[in-house]
């Protein structure tokens, strides 16, 4: 890498480092949903920090899902 680049990147490496979350705390969520109690939550909810959140409206457009698979489809081949 050459020095131009090198220096900001390791100057800013600081900085990304106390932002991001720890494999531990990234991992509580998931560790909370595999084994909570499901009873009150629905299929349209997902969750943030181990709280349910709702999907937009706009998520349950079958029109637009369908638009987008058509998209990955020819993105893909």
């Amino acid at each position: 890498m050459p020095w131009y680049l090198y220096y900001p990147n390791r100057l800013f490496s600081v900085f990304i480092a106390a932002l991001q979350k720890t494999p531990r705390s990234g991992a509580y969520t998931s560790v909370y949903c595999a084994t909570a109690d499901c009873e009150g939550t629905s299929d349209t909810e997902y969750f943030v920090n181990s709280k349910p959140q709702p999907l937009l409206d706009w998520a349950f457009d079958s029109d637009d899902a369908k638009g987008l698979w058509d998209k990955l489809s020819v993105m893909s081949s």
